[in-house]
């Protein structure tokens, strides 16, 4: 039997990021206000840019 992860936000479902029915993306408000988004990343992804 497979254990259903119990999310803080069901608008959400933690990650952050809401999409609309009309293919909107945004930051979830709900979860801005909380103050469950951390704005500051402690590890950078390489985007193996070449300047």
């Amino acid at each position: 039997m497979v254990e259903e992860k119990q999310y803080k936000c069901p608008k959400c479902k933690d990650t952050g990021k809401v999409m609309e029915k009309n293919g909107e993306i945004h930051t979830c408000f709900d979860c801005l206000v909380a103050g469950r988004l951390d704005a500051h990343i402690t590890e950078i992804k390489d985007t193996n840019i070449k300047i």
